[in-house]
């Protein structure tokens, strides 16, 4: 089983190019299926996935999507490499999610951010330009960590 969960991570990270924490949280999610489900993949039917969700009642609606999307992702990848003829969560319906407006910053919320950089020293000057790259190009913070200046086009 660590083999197919391997190859999969594989999959997902160089195929897929995923990042290494969502790669991390697919096989996480995965690993507990197929540990609590005792099945091998290739004999997990829908009722099999749908009776996990159902027990999965201590995740949010949010969450148990993610897992039936990495549930998902997983069988795909199965049927891509041709170890199973379809894939038991086609069947499957997702949870219903509410509408999610994440929190934002007020712009006088940023200003203060940006201002809080101390101008005199080198890590402040810094710390200013990625907090102004991040909040003018709407990045995360992972992806400002991995710009490189030989990326950039003027």
């Amino acid at each position: 089983m660590k083999d197919i969960l391997k190859d999969y991570s594989y999959y997902l990270s160089i195929e897929r190019a995923m990042s290494q924490n969502t790669v991390a949280s697919y096989c996480s999610d995965v690993a507990h299926f197929l540990e609590t489900s005792r099945l091998s993949p290739d004999r997990v039917s829908h009722g099999d996935i749908s009776e996990y969700l159902s027990s999965r009642e201590d995740l949010s609606k949010r969450s148990q999507a993610r897992l039936l999307s990495s549930l998902k992702s997983f069988f795909d990848w199965l049927v891509i490499e041709g170890m199973i003829k379809d894939n038991p969560c086609d069947r499957v319906d997702a949870p219903k999610l509410g509408k999610y407006l994440p929190a934002v910053l007020s712009v006088e919320e940023v200003e203060a951010v940006i201002e809080a950089a101390d101008r005199q020293s080198w890590p402040g000057l810094r710390d200013r330009a990625m907090v102004e790259v991040m909040y003018g190009c709407g990045l995360r913070v992972s992806e400002a960590v991995g710009l490189c200046v030989s990326r950039i086009y003027f």
